[in-house]
């Protein structure tokens, strides 16, 4: 990048800003080359950014501006050194093997108690973070009563919240049944 920078100002002095443009759009294509995805995850990042950082301290260096290239230099390897040590931690954090899975939550309550049923379970689901997908009601088999259906999604981990949703749940009087699945979609 240097060499074209020196090679402008030399050959026209008045635009060095035109060939820094064609750095910048050509050092993006070839960091887009060496951005590659396997499955799930995306591969090459750093190695790009650190490309474009490099052209980009080339062109400092070109113009002559040799304190703000030590000082971007500095930066960049500051960031590659931190980031690399951040990741290899985030990488070690333990992750959910089963992701995440849609659950089904049904609640069975008389007519009249159906707004204060709905609202009860919005609270619980909010104070379970856990995130609520979609709310219904349609009438239950039972002469009278109303069927509430909740569309969950969580981790598969979450036992414990399914247990505290249950268990808070069967202690509103209003509701007369409970049924949880897991979603098959």
């Amino acid at each position: 990048a240097a060499v074209f920078i020196l090679s402008s100002t030399t050959t026209s002095p008045d635009s060095p800003g035109r060939i820094a443009a064609q750095i910048v759009s050509g050092i993006g294509f070839l960091g887009a080359g060496v951005i590659m995805r396997e499955g799930m995850n995306v591969r090459g990042l750093n190695t790009a950014a650190t490309l474009w950082c490099s052209a980009g301290i080339g062109v400092l260096c070109g113009l002559g501006q040799f304190k703000n290239a030590l000082a971007a230099t500095i930066i960049i390897l500051c960031a590659n050194i931190l980031l690399r040590e951040a990741a290899q931690r985030i990488n070690q954090l333990p992750v959910s093997a089963e992701g995440e899975k849609r659950y089904i939550l049904k609640v069975t309550c008389n007519k009249e108690d159906e707004s204060a049923v709905r609202q009860w379970l919005l609270n619980i689901v909010k104070e379970a973070a856990i995130c609520l997908q979609g709310l219904g009601s349609v009438p239950a088999q039972e002469q009278g009563y109303k069927e509430i259906r909740a569309e969950l999604v969580g981790h598969a981990d979450y036992r414990k919240t399914r247990e505290l949703i249950i268990s808070r749940i069967g202690d509103n009087d209003n509701i007369t049944a409970i049924h949880w699945s897991i979603d098959s979609q």
